[in-house]
C-alpha cells in the first residue's frame, strides 16, 4: 500500500487552514484580473526584433504612415438619393472629418475624405488648391461640378469615393499599438461616438439614409480581440455582443462548464461531486488570469484558449481522482478483496496515496509539452506555453491540497451517495480488454497502417487564415468589409518601399575640367568618385545620369547648377553631359584652366524620368495581379498632379520627360496635395524613397503570399541605368503574413519538441524507455489522424487551428498514463482488470472533456469552431489509441510472450 503524501496528509488534517491558504491565494490574485491587458494588434503578437517588425517600423516612421481606419458612408441599394453628391451628404462628410481630426489620437495630417483633398479650383494668386469641398456644395449644380471633377482627377476613385458613387469614405490613421499608448478599442467606440453624433445632428435625407460602417484593419483587429473574449464568456454577459451584433448569448467557457457540469453529475450521482472539479478550475483560472495582470502581461489571442485547457486538464485530474473515491469506498463497505472499513479521512488519504502519482506523472508530462512553447521567439506563444503549464501545476497543487481539505470537511456520503457506492463495476470494461488483449498484434499492425495513410494525407495540409475569417460570413462587420472589398479598392493594405542608392559626392576639379555643355573627370585624380560609387558602378557611372551637379568657384563667388543629361567613360575621363538650355559653366563661372573648382554631385533617382517610368511599369504590374484591388505610388500621383496643374491641356496626364521637369512637378506635389502627402509619399528630401500602397481584396494568407511574391518578381523592373532599389514590405497585411508563419510555424516545431519533452519525462518517471514510448504513442497517434482528417477534408491550418495539437498532446497523454499505471501495478494484471478499474474514469474523463470542447463548435468565431471540432476529434482519437495501441505496444515492448488475463 503506498504511502500518503505529505501535502495531502497535512491538508486532511488541517483542512480549514489548508482552505484559507488557497482562499488567501486566490484573494491575492484577483486583483490582478483588474489590470489585464488585451493584445490583438498585429505589432504585439510578433517579436520586436524580426526583421519585418523593423522593416515596417522604419517605413512607417520615414514615411509617416498609419494603419487606415475606414468611416464608410454607404447608400442602401433602391434608397433616394442616387449617389453621395447630395449636398446633405457632403455636409455629413464635411462636419465628421473635422470632429474626427479634433481627436488627438488623429490630427489633420493623418485624415483623408474629400474635406481635405486637393480639387481642380486653384486659391487665387498661389499654386495651391482649394480642397473637393471648398466651398461646401449647397445646390445639386454644385454637387454635379465636384461629380465632374472627381471623375476627371480619377484619383480618389476607390479611394474616398466608391465606383458606384453609392459610397463615401472618411479614411484616418491609426497610430500603432504600443503599450501605454493608443487603446484601438477605446479609439474604436470614440470614432463610432463621433459618427452617431454626428449622423444624429445630420439633416435629411442623410440622416435616415445613411448606412454607416467602420471598417479596415484597426477595426478588425480590435472588435476581433473584444469578439473573442465575449464569445469565450469572458466579458459580461450580454443578448448581443459588444459590437452591437445578435450572439448565442452565453459565453463558450461558460456553457462548456454547464454541459460538464450535467455530465459530471450523471457520472457520479452527486452535484457537490461535480462542482468540485469545476471550482478547482475556476480558482486556478483566477490565479494564472490575476498574476498576468500583476505581471503586466497582456492577453494575446494564444492564450485566450487557456482557459479551455486548464479547464480540460482540471477536470481530467479530479475525475481519475472521484472515481478512486468511489471504487475505494465500494471495496470499504465489503466488496471482493475490500480493506477494513475506512473513514472519511483515511478513504481520502488511502484514494490520494493511489491517484498521487498518476496526477503528478500526468500533470508534469502535460505541463513539460505546454512548456515547450516557451522557447517560441514570439511572445504570445511564450505566453501561452508558460502560463498554460504554470496553470497545470496550479491545478495539480489544488488537487493535493484543495480536493482533499474539501472531502473530508463533508461526510463522505456528500460525494459518493451509497447506491453508487455499492454499484459494482460494468463487466463489458473486462470483456473489452480481454477482447483488445487477444487480438492486439492485429490492432497494432492496423493502428501503424493507419499512421503510414496519416503521413500521406496531412502533406496536403495548407496554412490559411485571415483577420476577417475570424467573424461569421453573416456578422454586420464581415459583410461590410466584403462590401468595401467590391465598392472600393480595398480594405487591407500592402505598403512597398523602394529605396534606391543617392550618394552626395563632393570633389575639388580643375578648371580645365569644366567645358561649356559637359564636365570631364579623370578618375586618376578622383578616388572620392570610386568610393562613393564602388569599382562595378562606376564601370558605366549611369547612375549619374539625371544627377544634379553643382560647381562652385571659389575666386568668382559664384555658383552654377544643372542637371546631368548623359554619363559616358573616355579612357581614364568620366565625360558628364550637360543640357545647352542651362547655359555654360565655364562662362558662368568664368573659370581658368588652373581654377580650383568645388564640385557636387547630388544623385536624385525620384528625378529621372527613367526611374519614374520603371516605377509607372512595376505599379501596373501589381495592378494586373489577382487579388489587387488598384495601387497608388508615386507614378500616379505624379501623372495626376501634372494633369491637375493643366486638366484643359489634352495629353497633360503623364509622367515628365526631364530631370528638371521631374524636380518642378514635385514641388507642385507638395503645393496641390500638401506637404504631409508628399513626405507620405517620398520619405524624406533625397528623393532616394518611394512608398507603393498595394490595396488587397478579401485579403488572406495564400492571395497575399502571391502578391507577396509577384512584388519580388517584379523588381527587376525597377533597375536599370544603374539603379538597384531595395524593397521592403509593411503594413497590416505585411505583419499579418508573418504572424501567421510565426505562429503556426512555431506551434508546428513545438510539436516536435513537446513529443521528445513527453517521451523523456514519461520514461523517467515511469522508470523506463518502454513506459514513456507507450505514453507517447497515443497523443501522437491521435494528432496524425486528426492532421489526416485535415487534409482530406481542406482543413487549412491558421493560428487558431494549430494549436489543437499541442492541446491535443497535452489532454490526450493523460489517458495512457492513467491505463499504464493500472497495467503496472500488479504484474501479472491483465488489460480486462485494469480496464474494469479504470475504464470508466477513462470514459467520463473523455466524455467531460470531449464535451466541453464541443461546445466551441457553437462559437460565434469561426476559428474557434474549427478547433472545438479538432479537439474533439483529438480526444476520440485519443481515447481509442488508448485503448488499442497502448496496450498492444506495451505488451509487445515489456511482456514478449502473451500473458494469461484475470477473470474475476
Amino acid at each position: 500500500m503506498r504511502s500518503t503524501p505529505r501535502l495531502v496528509a497535512w491538508a486532511t488534517s488541517r483542512p480549514r487552514r489548508a482552505l484559507a491558504l488557497v482562499a488567501l491565494l486566490t484573494a491575492a490574485a484577483v486583483p490582478g484580473l483588474a489590470r489585464l491587458e488585451l493584445a490583438t494588434d498585429g505589432r504585439a503578437l510578433v517579436p520586436a526584433s524580426a526583421p519585418e517588425v523593423a522593416h515596417d517600423h522604419s517605413i512607417r516612421g520615414l514615411f509617416d504612415v498609419r494603419d487606415p481606419l475606414v468611416v464608410v458612408l454607404r447608400l442602401p441599394d433602391g434608397v433616394s438619393p442616387a449617389d453621395v453628391f447630395e449636398p446633405s451628404i457632403l455636409a455629413v462628410v464635411d462636419e465628421l472629418t473635422t470632429e474626427l481630426v479634433a481627436l488627438p489620437e488623429i490630427g489633420p495630417e493623418h485624415a483623408q475624405s474629400l474635406a481635405t483633398e486637393a480639387g481642380l479650383e486653384p486659391l487665387p494668386g498661389t499654386f495651391r488648391f482649394r480642397t473637393l469641398l471648398d466651398p461646401l456644395p449647397t445646390t445639386n449644380d454644385a454637387a454635379s461640378a465636384l461629380r465632374r471633377d472627381l471623375e476627371a482627377i480619377r484619383l480618389y476613385d476607390g479611394v474616398l469615393v466608391s465606383f458606384d458613387r453609392r459610397s463615401a469614405a472618411v479614411v484616418v490613421g491609426v497610430p500603432a499599438l504600443d503599450r501605454g499608448a493608443v487603446d484601438r478599442w477605446r479609439l474604436l467606440r470614440r470614432v463610432r461616438t463621433v459618427v452617431e453624433a454626428v449622423q444624429a445632428r445630420a439633416e435629411e435625407p442623410a440622416r435616415s439614409a445613411l448606412d454607416v460602417s467602420i471598417v479596415g484593419a484597426p477595426a478588425a483587429e480590435a472588435r476581433l480581440g473584444r469578439q473573442v473574449l465575449h464569445d469565450l464568456g469572458l466579458t459580461p454577459w450580454r443578448g448581443a455582443n459588444e459590437l452591437g451584433e445578435p450572439s448565442l448569448g452565453v459565453g463558450m467557457v461558460p456553457l462548456a462548464l454547464v454541459v460538464m457540469l450535467v455530465i459530471l453529475r450523471l457520472a457520479f450521482g452527486r452535484l457537490a461531486t461535480a462542482l468540485l472539479p469545476l471550482a478547482t478550475v475556476g480558482l486556478c483560472l483566477a490565479m494564472v488570469f490575476g498574476l498576468m495582470g500583476w505581471l503586466g502581461v497582456p492577453v494575446y489571442l494564444t492564450s485566450t484558449v487557456l482557459p479551455v485547457i486548464l479547464t480540460a486538464v482540471g477536470v481530467a485530474d479530479e475525475v481519475h481522482v472521484l472515481h478512486c473515491l468511489r471504487r475505494l469506498r465500494r471495496l470499504s463497505l465489503g466488496g471482493s478483496d475490500a480493506p477494513n472499513s475506512l473513514d472519511s479521512v483515511a478513504l481520502v488519504r488511502t484514494t490520494l496515496a493511489e491517484m498521487t502519482p498518476p496526477v503528478v506523472k500526468t500533470s508534469l508530462t502535460t505541463g513539460l509539452a505546454f512548456l515547450s512553447f516557451g522557447l517560441s521567439p514570439l511572445p504570445p506563444v511564450r505566453v501561452f506555453g508558460l502560463f498554460a503549464a504554470l496553470g497545470i501545476l496550479l491545478c495539480l497543487g489544488l488537487s493535493l491540497v484543495f480536493v482533499p481539505a474539501c472531502l473530508v470537511l463533508r461526510s463522505i456520503d456528500t460525494w459518493v451517495p451509497a447506491g453508487a457506492a455499492h454499484r459494482p463495476p460494468r463487466q463489458w470494461w473486462q470483456a473489452l480488454g480481454e477482447t483488445i488483449d487477444r487480438r492486439r498484434r492485429p490492432l497494432l499492425a492496423a493502428m501503424l497502417g493507419l499512421v503510414a495513410a496519416a503521413g500521406l494525407a496531412a502533406h496536403q495540409v495548407e496554412v490559411q487564415d485571415s483577420w476577417i475569417d475570424a467573424f461569421p460570413p453573416s456578422s454586420d462587420f464581415a459583410r461590410a468589409m466584403h462590401r468595401f472589398d467590391d465598392d472600393f479598392l480595398g480594405a487591407h493594405q500592402l505598403l512597398v518601399s523602394v529605396t534606391y542608392d543617392a550618394p552626395s559626392i563632393d570633389l575639388e576639379i580643375r578648371g580645365r575640367a569644366v567645358g561649356d555643355s559637359a564636365l570631364r573627370l579623370l578618375l586618376t585624380e578622383s578616388p572620392a568618385l570610386e568610393k562613393a560609387l564602388g569599382k562595378e558602378a562606376l564601370a558605366d557611372a549611369a547612375i549619374l545620369q539625371d544627377a544634379w551637379v553643382e560647381l562652385k568657384s571659389p575666386r568668382m563667388e559664384r555658383r552654377w547648377s544643372s542637371w546631368i543629361e548623359s554619363v559616358h567613360r573616355d579612357g581614364d575621363d568620366l565625360v558628364l553631359t550637360l543640357p545647352r538650355r542651362t547655359g555654360s559653366p565655364r562662362f558662368w563661372l568664368r573659370t581658368r584652366d588652373d581654377d580650383r573648382l568645388a564640385l557636387r554631385l547630388d544623385v536624385r533617382p525620384l528625378h529621372s524620368p527613367g526611374v519614374l517610368n520603371r516605377l509607372k511599369t512595376f505599379e501596373d504590374q501589381l495592378r494586373r495581379q489577382t487579388g489587387v484591388g488598384g495601387v497608388l505610388g508615386p507614378a500616379t500621383y505624379l501623372e495626376t498632379t501634372a494633369f491637375m496643374l493643366h486638366p484643359e491641356r489634352p495629353g497633360s496626364r503623364r509622367l515628365p520627360e526631364r530631370a528638371d521637369q521631374a524636380r518642378t512637378l514635385w514641388s507642385h506635389f507638395g503645393r496641390v496635395r500638401g506637404a504631409e502627402r508628399l513626405a507620405q509619399t517620398i520619405g524624406t528630401e533625397r528623393f532616394e524613397r518611394a512608398l507603393v500602397t498595394v490595396f488587397l481584396e478579401r485579403s488572406n494568407y495564400r492571395d497575399t503570399a502571391r502578391v507577396i511574391a509577384a512584388v519580388e518578381d517584379s523588381a527587376t523592373t525597377l533597375e536599370g541605368g544603374g539603379h538597384r532599389p531595395r524593397l521592403g514590405l509593411a503594413g497590416d497585411v505585411a505583419l499579418s503574413q508573418v504572424l501567421i508563419d510565426g505562429v503556426v510555424d512555431s506551434q508546428l516545431r513545438s510539436l516536435g519538441i513537446s513529443l521528445l519533452g513527453i517521451l523523456i519525462a514519461a520514461s523517467w518517471l515511469g522508470g523506463s524507455w518502454r513506459w514513456g514510448v507507450a505514453c507517447v504513442a497515443a497523443p501522437a497517434w491521435s494528432v496524425s489522424m486528426v492532421f489526416a482528417l485535415m487534409g482530406v477534408s481542406g482543413l487549412p491550418l491558421g493560428v487558431a487551428t494549430s494549436m489543437f495539437a499541442a492541446m491535443g498532446l497535452g489532454v490526450g497523454v493523460d489517458f495512457a498514463i492513467h491505463l499504464l499505471e493500472q497495467l503496472q501495478t500488479v504484474p501479472r494484471r491483465g488489460l480486462g482488470d485494469a480496464l474494469r478499474t479504470v475504464g470508466p474514469a477513462l470514459s467520463i474523463d473523455a466524455l467531460t472533456v470531449g464535451t466541453g470542447f464541443s461546445v466551441l463548435v457553437l462559437s460565434d468565431v469561426p476559428a474557434n469552431a474549427r478547433l472545438g471540432l479538432l479537439l474533439c476529434l483529438a480526444v476520440l482519437a485519443c481515447l481509442i489509441a488508448t485503448l488499442t495501441l497502448v496496450p498492444s505496444l506495451w505488451a509487445l515492448l515489456h511482456h514478449p510472450r502473451r500473458r494469461p488475463t484475470n477473470s474475476s
